[in-house]
């Protein structure tokens, strides 16, 4: 895309690829109960308290480079994330004692998004996630997932419940120098 050119030629560099993968929840999937059930994880709504167990998993499944563009440090990290819509929910899914993984849903005008991250020492969460998912989401006529590159196993699990490639995506940024005051 030309555009990725001309952000480089602005300083904005290259930071990671997505595909957004989308379904409608009513076409063809095989019953939620057909896929592995591996250990059901509880799922809960996510707590104040869940933040640096998610920005532990966030580390674990982020590659360092991209981390480094976005935010090395739990505070960077925590004011990179969007805020939350008010129709927007939050989840996080325990298991063996820890978090196994993390969704954000948002349900509106017949539209569900969602993001998906699952520790990668319980791949199986993805699994039950997307279940979750496709439960709360049946009432909407489409549902879309943003995939970073990186994040294969999400890919994969989409991919087996039905989930088709629509686009594609380039994040670019710029690192903005803020100068300090001095009192």
């Amino acid at each position: 895309d030309p555009a990725v050119l001309d952000a480089q030629r602005s300083g904005f560099f290259h930071c990671v690829d997505e595909v957004l993968y989308g379904r409608s929840p009513r076409a063809g999937i095989p019953s939620l109960g057909s896929f592995p059930q591996r250990g059901a994880p509880h799922i809960r709504a996510k707590s104040p308290g869940d933040d640096y167990h998610l920005f532990r998993t966030y580390n674990a499944v982020t590659p360092a480079e991209v981390r480094h563009v976005i935010g090395m440090t739990f505070s960077q990290w925590a004011e990179s994330r969007e805020p939350a819509h008010r129709r927007s929910d939050e989840f996080v899914s325990d298991q063996d004692g820890g978090l196994a993984g993390w969704t954000w849903i948002t349900v509106r005008s017949g539209v569900c998004t969602f993001s998906v991250m699952a520790n990668p020492d319980y791949p199986h969460c993805i699994e039950h996630l997307l279940d979750f998912i496709m439960e709360r989401g049946l009432k909407a006529e489409i549902m879309y997932c943003l995939v970073p590159q990186y994040q294969d196993g999400l890919r994969v699990a989409l991919v087996d419940r039905g989930f088709k490639a629509v686009s594609e995506y380039v994040t670019v940024v710029k690192s903005m120098p803020i100068r300090v005051k001095e009192d």
